[in-house]
């Protein structure tokens, strides 16, 4: 089972796992979340959605997860 966090309860169904990310490419991506005005896991995910969207598209069950995650 995967590590589990949870922001609230609203978002409970939404599990978070940890990853390793090299030290030097931590301060990077702490430095475009804070410029961006999100945390380092919000970044992260935002990072992967744009870039699989622009490899592969959307199909509607990524736009559902989109919204869900973004509480739309």
């Amino acid at each position: 089972m995967p590590n589990v966090g949870m922001k609230n309860k609203e978002r409970a169904e939404l599990p978070f796992v940890n990853i390793a990310v090299p030290v030097e490419d931590r301060e990077k991506l702490r430095r475009i979340a804070h410029e961006e005005g999100r945390t380092m896991a919000r970044q992260v995910s935002r990072m992967i959605r744009e870039d699989h969207e622009r490899r592969f598209g959307h199909t509607e069950e990524d736009l559902d997860n989109i919204r869900k995650m973004e509480g739309s």
